[in-house]
């Protein structure tokens, strides 16, 4: 690991550019297994121009038994397995840049999806205008939850007109409990993605799917409720 937390109360970087930390070449970027930790405006898996490739060569974040953490402004992109992989605990993801270069541009490197979440985790992906995040350019899936429960998508960028994700924006599987996937004022925009917009399997119960935009070739379709 690049950087590994056990302990809890901790910052890694900031919202300055002097506190940026510049973590890839890693198997994992960051392991956090603590509480109230939070991971502020680094760059990992992406090198200090915010565009080289240096990827880790499994996760740029990982957490686990890791509770209210925050990642929050930070570029994590070209990292081999996914940019963030959520095993256990709660938090907050706001305001990050996931699959691509700092100027939302296409990396030279894929990484594979963008979010990945796994049971138990009750985490909230996006938030007010702001703080929602920019998740493109990943070779699969966008967002993938599995067995997720209690989780928010709100706000957030999923594709853009340039560049989507390889696979499904959004991908619900093995049995996922109290989503919800935008509501008003809190709309995903979601394009561009080689696979479905939002997938859910039959497993699933207790999907909110409002007020998404789904826009394709500068055409948007208003979600229906679920």
């Amino acid at each position: 690991f690049g950087i590994t937390i056990n302990g809890s109360n901790c910052t890694i970087g900031g919202i300055a550019v002097s506190l940026r930390n510049i973590i890839g070449d890693n198997l994992t970027g960051i392991e956090v297994s603590g509480e109230n930790c939070k991971i502020i405006g680094n760059y990992i898996g992406i090198g200090i121009d915010g565009e080289t490739p240096l990827g880790n060569n499994a996760f740029g974040i990982f957490t686990a038994n890791a509770d209210s953490f925050i990642i929050n402004r930070n570029i994590i992109a070209c990292n081999f397995a996914r940019g963030i992989q959520l095993n256990s605990g709660s938090g907050k993801k706001l305001g990050n840049i996931i699959g691509t270069r700092a100027d939302s541009t296409e990396a030279s490197v894929s990484q594979l999806r963008g979010i990945e979440v796994w049971s138990p985790v009750r985490v909230q992906i996006g938030a007010a205008e702001g703080e929602g995040n920019f998740i493109s350019g990943n070779s699969d899936a966008g967002i993938y939850l599995s067995a997720a429960q209690s989780c928010s998508i709100e706000n957030n960028s999923i594709g853009s007109e340039s560049i989507g994700n390889g696979g499904d924006g959004i991908k619900l599987s093995g049995g996922c409990r109290s989503i919800q996937i935008g509501k008003a004022g809190f709309e995903n925009l979601i394009q561009q993605n080689g696979g479905y917009g939002i997938s859910v399997s039959a497993e699933s119960d207790s999907v909110n799917l409002q007020f998404n935009l789904f826009d394709i070739d500068k055409l948007f379709h208003l979600s229906v409720f679920a």
